[in-house]
């Protein structure tokens, strides 16, 4: 076993705060090292019932202490704060639970680990670990927490890595009646790497007496312990440094090194620091540690911090104004009310040691348990109280919090029983050969009487593999007769709606459930049979079944292939479900594995549209199509079969099976590792739709179809663009379509030019705007109808999504899909998800222009094509070389003259000078201290790579023109440079010379492509190739 005797502690540390982001800090001074950025705060908790206000004010509420594992309170009307006795991490692993009798309340949970392999000296995340694959991160630049600052010589110098992981759990209680959610506890923590649980077990002191303490407003400060001795009455620690964070620290980790391990490749271990001493409330009344601060987050979600867990965390906080009553206030109103300190009587207190902040499991002696019993008496009394007046759902939120209590106390008793008795793992038994289900009894065969089926077949370029078609079963149905069918249908409907005993006739309602499916399909089968019988057309096929038109459409009825002329649809294997009944089943055509789409006949329009654009939207990014076929009851559409769409890629964990799971996984990993490739496919394939005078209207994550790759290519991802049942055609010279639909599309995914979009508002002028090519969107104009730019904004939505791995541009701040339609009528986006990253400027810019509010303002298909974000590196290199030589052919003034004689040309290229040498920390909005700030690049670069430059007075520290010329010129004499400058600035065949420059100046491609564009270069015999 490993000793620390033989680690040293680091002079860095790393502050958990409850906003969830990670802080490094100096260990000595408490100095700012790097800040590392999370999505969401530590603890997100959801209310989702819709009450009156008296109705909420019944209710408890839920309270988490973001300590290890996570404590759970609630404030109980009549009974104040109450701490349940177990942790967001014991009832994750006690779900599912389903409450017997009333309440009628389900708990499921999810866990997810994700695992960080951080550079210790910048805060860079150089690799992560999920459930859902990894992602390595070459990115090695020196992270600031300001870009301001500056920098100590040896601030950046490498000093290893840390590994640290990442546990989020999510509770779900849901009423198990109606299925509807009642709350949603979302919490997550950061800890240590389990293969060092020796260590941590072992490190119950630190090794140099120093400690944080945390207090309820942010303040932390840091005492050396090691002058005092624990029977001081009033210890002199001394106070190293105070600093205030906007969110109070609630984990602090220690990094410790083994000895004699060199700096640059040491693995560092995270150990959670272990708890301080109480400091000046020694001595005083135990009651002290009963108090227990709350307060709420940001985002409406309380939190506790308990003087248990954190010492001196309630010192110099009031106390809160609520402590007790048969009604909560009104929380939204009055969260002053539950601010401050609660004091916890000693029946509250469930008497196991809570988790510290260093997360050691120190058990202490339970009470008996009489008491607990006499407590959740009473509880259960004023729950009883509150039922017997109420009648509405609250009822069921006053038991729920019973069943809870009575859940974990029989959870402790539970556990006590086991430790009692001799712990012993018993043996697992693994199965070790597949179950193979019962044979099933051969069914008889189903067969529909030939009709003249209708097949439409175009000629296909060549077709990608797909996996080959299931082996034809015997049982092969065939098309019914149309007239037969059509009259015993009709008879069908009358012998239905006969009325029985006299009793007068009746609307008949939709059954649904098992009974009354069973006995409908029983009535219609019995019915075709004695149609059979009396038509005696089937004598030589005994065990031929013959389906009416009404048990055709329920598809439970029919199983097994059914065949019409070359197409083979195998009803039995269902791909998908779509609105107003259409389905989407396994097939093959001509020996090919295709998927096939049913439509009802009632929707024949509506499918033959989608045919017809099909037919005419051959490209490898949109869905191929094959043939089409029909009969009396359906429209077949017959389209290359996919893997799976983008949307089940993305919650791979939702599949049935955990092979399904794995290869959805493999998917989701292959699409972003070469993500920018992926979206330029559905930028290509919405631009020859658009070329075609197609506006696809429904472009969502649910209509993008992972395909196979086209031969002779083996590998590689190929997305496409499905479903066009929403798709208009633009007529010749016409720009906008006067939609009658009006409210077309998927919420949350539509422009906000769709959302309830008055008719009497779309009575326009359908024609083009003057100088609007007929193959892009208008430029101009007011008019209110679909335009292309429509589906712009859809993919710019999808792009987000993807890029932010699932979270949506328009997402209300409590995870309500139905705000996203209502965020983007107001134009309320939040890109911060994709702001933070270090290279989010080029697709940052793309995304919010392809989000502009206004159609006009978005950018054509064309466009987002040839968008910076998808060019190689050798083409963005060759961009920046173009614009030094372009610009250096401009007039321009002298030094001594202030750069007067500059052209207006350079003048819109110096104009954002400022803005590229001194960027801002987000990829948006320009620099705040842009304007008062000197720049220089020259200081920004490395020194012996400046050296290299020759003499400096050729080159300007604040003219980007000089910048530009900089980095031509040693692109062209890279070969000249020293071998350690060219590894110092990466290799130039690979992109790692345009890589350095980017890490440096991260703004520099985006911003000279605004002037160029500004500038209206894009047509010039130079620039002409990168914008067409």
């Amino acid at each position: 076993a490993r000793s620390l005797q033989d680690w040293q502690v680091e002079d860095i540390m790393l502050l958990a705060t409850v906003d969830g982001k990670l802080h490094a800090r100096d260990r000595r001074s408490g100095a700012p090292r790097w800040t590392l950025e999370t999505d969401r705060e530590m603890v997100e908790i959801t209310n989702h019932q819709n009450k009156t206000d008296e109705e909420a004010r019944e209710d408890p509420i839920f309270i988490v202490e973001p300590s290890q594992d996570g404590d759970i309170y609630i404030l109980v009307p009549g009974f104040g704060l109450q701490k349940l006795g177990y942790t967001v991490k014991q009832l994750a692993e006690l779900a599912p639970y389903a409450s017997q009798g009333y309440p009628a309340v389900a708990y499921t949970a999810e866990k997810k680990n994700t695992l960080y392999t951080v550079d210790a000296a910048t805060g860079i995340i150089m690799k992560s670990f999920s459930s859902a694959g990894s992602i390595v991160n070459e990115d090695r630049s020196c992270r600031r927490v300001s870009p301001f600052d500056q920098l100590d010589e040896k601030e950046c110098d490498p000093i290893g890595t840390l590994t640290i992981g990442r546990t989020e759990y999510t509770i779900g209680i849901q009423d198990r009646n109606t299925g509807e959610p009642i709350n949603t506890i979302r919490y997550f923590e950061w800890g240590p790497n389990n293969h060092d649980v020796d260590l941590r077990n072992a490190y119950t002191t630190t090794m140099d007496h120093k400690y944080v303490y945390s207090k309820f407003d942010g303040t932390v400060f840091g005492l050396d312990l090691a002058e005092h001795t624990r029977r001081s009455a009033s210890p002199a620690g001394k106070a190293l440094y105070r600093h205030k964070f906007p969110s109070p620290v609630v984990r602090v980790f220690d990094l410790v090194r083994e000895n004699g391990e060199a700096s640059e490749d040491a693995s560092l271990v995270v150990l959670p620091q272990p708890k301080g001493q109480s400091l000046e409330l020694d001595g005083l009344d135990d009651d002290i540690f009963e108090n227990v601060f709350v307060n709420c987050t940001e985002s409406g979600s309380w939190y506790a911090l308990s003087e248990v867990t954190y010492p001196m965390v309630t010192a110099g906080a009031a106390d809160a104004k609520y402590t007790g009553g048969d009604l909560l206030p009104a929380i939204d109103l009055h969260r002053d009310l539950f601010t401050g300190v609660h004091h916890l009587s000693p029946q509250a207190h469930v008497d196991v040691a809570p988790p510290l902040i260093d997360g050691s499991q120190v058990r202490t002696i339970e009470s008996p348990p009489h008491d607990r019993e006499e407590h959740l008496i009473d509880v259960i009394s004023h729950a009883k109280r509150v039922g017997e007046n109420s009648t509405s759902f609250r009822t069921i939120s006053a038991m729920m919090i019973v069943t809870l209590l009575a859940f974990g106390f029989l959870y402790k008793q539970f556990e006590a029983k086991t430790r009692k008795g001799k712990t012993t793992l018993p043996d697992v038994v693994v199965p070790t050969t597949e179950v193979v289900p019962p044979a099933k009894e051969a069914e008889p065969t189903m067969v529909r009487e030939a009709e003249p089926a209708v097949e439409t077949v175009f000629e296909q370029k060549a077709v990608p593999p797909s996996p080959p078609p299931a082996a034809a079963a015997q049982s092969v149905r065939f098309a019914e007769s149309t007239k037969e069918v059509a009259g015993e249908g009709e008879k069908d409907g009358e012998s239905d709606e006969e009325p029985k005993d006299g009793a007068e006739p009746k609307k008949r309602k939709a059954t649904r459930g098992k009974r009354g499916g069973r006995k409908q399909k029983e009535k219609q089968q019995a019915q075709a049979e004695a149609r059979a019988k009396r038509a005696n057309t089937n004598e030589g096929l005994p065990s031929t079944e013959i389906i009416s038109v009404s048990a055709s459409e329920h598809p439970e009825t029919l199983s097994g292939p059914l065949q019409i002329n070359s197409l083979v649809i195998n009803t039995d294997k269902v791909i998908g479900q779509g609105g107003c009944g259409t389905m989407v089943f396994e097939g093959s055509w001509e020996g090919k594995a295709v998927a096939v789409k049913r439509m009802l006949s009632q929707y024949y329009e509506l499918a033959s549209q989608e045919v017809h654009f099909l037919q005419q939207s051959y490209h490898a990014n949109v869905v191929r199509y094959f043939c089409q076929q029909k009969d009396n009851h359906f429209l077949y559409i017959a389209v290359e079969l996919c893997q799976a769409s983008l949307f089940e890629v993305w919650e791979a964990d939702k599949a049935r099976t955990e092979e399904r799971q794995t290869q959805l996984r493999g998917l989701k990993l292959a699409i972003q590792q070469d993500m920018s490739s992926a979206l330029h496919q559905l930028a290509a394939g919405l631009y020859h739709l658009h070329t075609l005078r197609i506006i696809h209207r429904d472009i969502k994550p649910q209509n993008i179809l992972v395909a196979y790759p086209i031969p002779p290519a083996r590998t590689g991802t190929r997305l496409v663009i499905s479903d066009f049942g929403l798709g208009k055609n633009l007529p010749e010279n016409v720009s906008t379509l006067v939609d009658p639909t009006g409210n077309a599309g998927t919420s949350g995914w539509k422009a906000p030019e769709l959302i309830s979009q008055p008719k009497e508002d779309a009575k326009v002028s359908n024609t083009s705007h003057p100088g609007t090519p007929s193959s892009e969107p208008g430029t101009g104009g007011t008019t209110t109808g679909v335009k292309r730019a429509a589906d712009i904004f859809s993919l710019g939505c999808l792009f987000f999504w993807a890029l932010t791995d699932g979270i949506h541009p328009f997402e209300d701040e409590n995870g309500f899909m139905q705000m996203r339609e209502v965020n983007i009528k107001r134009g309320k986006k939040t890109l911060d998800a994709l702001a933070q990253w270090s290279d989010a400027y080029e697709p940052m810019h793309l995304i919010s222009a392809m989000l502009a509010h206004h159609p006009e303002d978005r950018p054509t298909a064309l466009h987002v094509l040839h968008h910076p974000y998808f060019w190689p590196a050798d083409r963005r290199l060759d961009f920046l070389c173009d614009c030094s030589d372009h610009f250096e052919r401009e007039p321009r003034g002298t030094h001594e003259d202030g750069y007067v004689g500059d052209s207006e040309h350079l003048q819109l290229l110096e104009r954002r000078a400022a803005s590229v040498i001194l960027p801002s920390p987000t990829a948006t909005g320009p620099s705040s201290h842009a304007a008062t700030t000197n720049p220089d690049f020259l200081s920004r670069l490395d020194r012996p790579f400046v050296e290299t430059l020759g003499k400096q007075r050729k080159y300007s520290g604040n003219r980007l023109l000089d910048l530009l010329r900089a980095l031509r010129n040693k692109k062209n004499h890279y070969e000249d440079m020293p071998e350690d400058v060219q590894r110092r600035v990466g290799p130039l065949a690979s992109g790692g010379y345009l890589n350095y420059w980017m890490r440096k100046f991260p703004r520099l491609l985006m911003e000279c492509y605004e002037v160029v564009r500004e500038a209206e270069l894009e047509g010039s015999d130079r620039f002409r190739r990168y914008f067409e």
